[in-house]
């Protein structure tokens, strides 16, 4: 659906073929629907235009840009005509450079099947008192090329994927308040929350290593007695920042943190933990990393929406860490998960297959919970490991997970191709336009 202006201020024009989908009684006044803006217009119907045109009248353009260069899908329901998909990627707080823009090309590949105004938007480009945002819109070429980006004012969206960490402000709360639920990935969750919304699900639970917030340094001790070594995590961080191991040893304890080693006695552990907890929020948690030739391995697993809005994974990938390294975040190796769980485990077919079965249950089950209690979520990436009895622990989410990980893995550019265009396929599907 293309559009054309009319200065008619009263009409809206559509081809004749619509009649059916209007039925047997035009209605004399129709709301329009572009993105969060609607006003009423009259409604014509004509044999005069092409039957993929809609005549508008200017005046709905005063505030804000409708650009006309874009192919649209048209909806007709009983609330009225809806143009679109208008969907916004919230990217940045200040403003939207020229790398991020870059970047974000790739995601609007398939945007053929798409359709419609998307653009990318600041935090700082919402203005509540017009209902506007200032951003880029994406323009294709035509050739079927990667298009460009063209800055404009666009009314408030259907649908905003949020790429970025927010602190609430009233821009953020009027677009919440304006969009409603329709703002995926709303809520980037610390370490701690995440571990609180699963632990009642008795599915999950025994898949979650035993946490808990450091506030007693006895505590930790008690762990380490249990389990030989634990896991000391910021609760707000990520890229693995400040993640120490601490392992008992028949001399002590041994401290793990970066590229140092240190040896110490209880009560200089002690002394250490009270120094953290005083200077940041820390979890403690037993240790279920497993090592393959002195390398951490762990597995990336990518689970999105796609058009029928529903939980699938995009692609499992198994990450090695450094060797000698307590984290894998620093990695010297990325392979498919099929291999890792091959190479790591010595799994044959079917024991890769029921596991990777288990493993794809288990991050499904994670993700429509996380969606009961803070979603809508249609983007997670979730790391999991198993250890040596080949158990599935649940590791960590990561709401705003690198996308760019899936481009690294041999010659999988058809799994990073799907990583980036599923969030708007969902995005569109979510907005209430097919795809096809």
């Amino acid at each position: 659906m293309w559009i054309e202006w009319s200065n008619d201020s009263e009409h809206i024009v559509l081809p004749n073929k619509y009649s059916l989908q209007l039925g047997a009684q035009i209605p004399p006044i129709i709301k329009f629907h572009f993105g969060s803006f609607e006003t009423e217009r009259e409604l014509t119907l004509s044999t005069l235009i092409t039957k993929n045109t809609i005549v508008l009248p200017i005046s709905i353009k005063l505030n804000f840009m409708i650009p006309d260069t874009l192919p649209y899908d048209l909806r007709i329901d009983e609330n009225g005509l809806h143009l679109g998909p208008v969907i916004a990627i919230l990217t940045s707080r200040v403003h939207v450079s020229p790398g991020i823009r870059t970047k974000y090309l790739e995601y609007l590949w398939d945007y053929k099947n798409l359709q419609g105004l998307i653009y990318l938007c600041p935090l700082e480009g919402i203005n509540p008192a017009k209902t506007g945002i200032e951003g880029y819109y994406y323009q294709p070429d035509g050739l079927g090329n990667t298009g460009i980006w063209k800055k404009g004012v666009f009314p408030y969206p259907n649908v905003v994927y949020r790429r970025i960490g927010v602190n609430r402000n009233d821009k953020y709360d009027h677009l919440l308040v304006t969009v409603g639920q329709k703002i995926f990935n709303p809520s980037f969750l610390d370490k701690w929350a995440v571990w609180k919304a699963l632990q009642d699900n008795p599915k999950i639970n025994p898949h979650l290593p035993r946490t808990a917030v450091l506030r007693n340094a006895k505590e930790v001790i008690c762990m380490l007695k249990d389990y030989g070594s634990v896991y000391l995590k910021p609760v707000s961080g990520s890229f693995g920042r400040g993640i120490v191991k601490i392992e008992l040893t028949n001399k002590g304890y041994l401290w793990k943190h970066k590229n140092t080693k240190k040896k110490s006695s209880q009560k200089k552990l002690i002394k250490i933990l009270c120094y953290q907890k005083r200077r940041r929020a820390y979890l403690f948690q037993q240790s279920v990393s497993l090592k393959v030739h002195n390398k951490h391995v762990d597995f990336r697993v990518i689970m999105q929406k796609n058009n029928t809005q529903t939980w699938n994974c995009t692609g499992i990938i198994a990450r090695y860490g450094m060797k000698g390294k307590h984290y894998t975040n620093d990695v010297s190796a990325l392979e498919l998960g099929v291999d890792g769980l091959k190479n790591a485990l010595n799994l044959n077919d079917q024991q890769i297959k029921l596991k990777t079965q288990e493993i794809l249950s288990l991050c499904t089950l994670v993700c429509e919970n996380l969606d009961e209690l803070h979603g809508p979520y249609a983007d997670l990436g979730l790391d999991v490991a198993i250890d040596t009895n080949y158990k599935v622990w649940l590791l960590e989410i990561n709401f705003r997970h690198m996308h760019n990980i899936a481009a690294l893995v041999g010659q999988q550019s058809s799994m990073y191709s799907k990583v980036i265009t599923r969030p708007l396929e969902f995005a569109k599907a979510f907005a209430g336009y097919s795809t096809p």
